[in-house]
């Protein structure tokens, strides 16, 4: 079973997308900031990280760069709805020069986000 970490600061995204991957066969880790996706990346292996680049604090790019910087093998789904300061294009055409290996337009649907998992995988 393909493990993954799901990281969104809006509670609602965290739950939707945990729910429809635990019912489509993964086991899922979600953090609701980068801080804890990052320590525990230090302790667990996941096989995808699903995350949204704007984000209080610190952001997705942050969090990807983190996960380079270990060369870890973790594959990595970007995404990002945007906000008025950073239109979604730009957010994700930042994470791809930080070596995510999708990114998704929020809003998506389940079955793009679970091809671009099984893609992945």
């Amino acid at each position: 079973m393909a493990r993954i970490m799901l990281i969104d600061d809006e509670a609602d995204v965290r739950l939707a997308l945990s729910v429809f991957l635990e019912h489509a066969g993964f086991e899922v880790d979600a953090f609701e900031n980068a801080d804890l996706a990052i320590e525990a990346l230090k302790q667990d292996t996941y096989d995808v990280a699903v995350i949204d680049i704007i984000m209080p604090e610190r952001n997705g790019i942050e969090v990807i760069s983190e996960i380079r910087s270990q060369k870890l093998a973790v594959k990595i789904i970007a995404m990002s709805g945007g906000d008025p300061k950073l239109p979604a294009a730009t957010a994700l055409q930042l994470s791809e020069m930080f070596a995510a290996d999708a990114t998704l337009y929020k809003p998506f649907n389940s079955e793009e986000l679970a091809k671009t998992i099984s893609e992945l995988l």
